[in-house]
């Protein structure tokens, strides 16, 4: 997925806008990297279409997001706290493979949002950092064979366990 971000951003249009009036074959190539780029094409369309204007973003709720097809409940809350700034913490396979290795609380979408969302303090850039970080370390730490032995946090982690 960052491939095609990436891609987006070099040809320079990174917008719902151009979402909505660029070419579905241009789309497509842009986005191929992700992988299922026919479907994700289709999808990103609807999306872009649903939030026009693109300030309905402010007022939408998650609820309406969730009708969207293509929309799950990570996209919803991505949307919401990116884009909507909305205090929406964000759960993804990073924060639950790192929840379950560093904390070893193996919990599900809905009780992972519950526990962000009652431990953190009511603040958007906090919740927007604070997930940034998780899969950031994740991402070169705590991936599917785990770096345990890099790791800074090894010390504190439920899983490197006391032998690191």
């Amino acid at each position: 997925m960052e491939r095609a971000l990436e891609n987006l951003k070099r040809y320079g249009e990174l917008s719902l806008r151009f979402v909505r009036y660029t070419d579905m074959d241009k789309l497509k190539e842009l986005i191929r990297p992700s992988g299922f780029y026919n479907q994700k094409a289709k999808k990103l369309k609807d999306v872009a279409s649903f939030l026009d204007p693109t300030d309905k973003v402010q007022s939408v709720s998650r609820e309406e997001l969730l009708k969207v097809p293509g929309i799950g409940k990570e996209t919803a809350d991505a949307i919401l706290l990116y884009a909507g700034n909305r205090l929406n913490f964000v759960i993804d396979k990073y924060t639950q493979r790192f929840m379950r290795r560093f904390m070893n609380i193996d919990g599900n979408y809905d009780s992972l949002k519950k526990f962000f969302e009652e431990s953190l303090p009511k603040d958007i850039e906090i919740y927007k950092e604070f997930h940034a970080l998780i899969d950031e370390h994740a991402k070169r730490y705590c991936k599917s064979t785990p770096l345990c032995g890099e790791c800074p946090l090894k010390r504190l982690c439920f899983s490197a366990g006391p032998s690191f």
